[in-house]
């Protein structure tokens, strides 16, 4: 996870070094406890690896570090799926049904379910601990307070934060100060010799013709 993270932060000082301000300090084993107990399981040895590098972002910035997207702190996950938890007990979501993925359990959200991300709206990625016979555990999903897709991202940690920080490299995304984080370039913005290939651009879990939820599809006017 070194090699992401070095990785990640390179490409913040080429095109955002601001950014680099905003990453906190490592993690130690105590922090990563509670989260533990929650899910009744062992975090993945590569999500562990990757916080006791940077613990997340400083939750006040006013950028976002995962598209448009809070990288959330260890804390900053056990507040959100706290609020998620109250909520799921009180009934707040009974009503409703979802349309998951082969991979993901049934639920409009499940306590299982930890917030990785989040857009200050209610939508998260979140790994998940409680999959389908069909998924595994540690698995990223995307969750959606409002609408009831709930797809599945990558199979691993280390794989989606992996793929994000190559859709980096490869100028899929670009740092617009005017929305405070990583942007969609439009499809129009690449040659055919630039163009991701379609299971590159699955990656997210995004439909073909349905544009990514928490990333902004801007032309480049809108960049700074």
């Amino acid at each position: 996870m070194q090699e992401i993270w070095s990785r990640f932060e390179a490409w913040l000082d080429k095109h955002a070094n601001q950014l680099l301000d905003d990453l906190n300090e490592a993690v130690e084993d105590t922090q990563l406890e509670p989260i533990e107990r929650m899910m009744g399981v062992d975090l993945p040895a590569d999500f562990k690896e990757f916080y006791k590098i940077h613990n997340g972002q400083f939750s006040e910035s006013e950028d976002r570090l995962f598209g448009l997207e809070e990288l959330y702190s260890v804390e900053r996950m056990i507040e959100e799926r706290n609020k998620l938890k109250e909520k799921f007990y009180a009934g707040e979501f009974d009503d409703f049904d979802s349309e998951p993925d082969a991979a993901i359990r049934g639920e409009w959200y499940n306590p299982y379910w930890l917030p990785l991300t989040g857009d200050g709206k209610g939508n998260h990625y979140c790994m998940d601990f409680a999959p389908s016979k069909d998924g595994q555990i540690g698995q990223i999903i995307r969750f959606l307070i409002a609408a009831p897709k709930r797809k599945l991202v990558s199979v691993s940690f280390r794989q989606w934060m992996e793929t994000y920080v190559i859709e980096l490299e490869k100028g899929l995304y670009n740092y617009s100060a005017k929305w405070g984080g990583m942007v969609q370039r439009t499809r129009t913005d690449f040659s055919a010799e630039e163009s991701l290939d379609d299971a590159e651009e699955d990656m997210w879990g995004n439909d073909e013709d349905e544009d990514m939820e928490g990333f902004e599809i801007l032309d480049e006017s809108d960049f700074t």
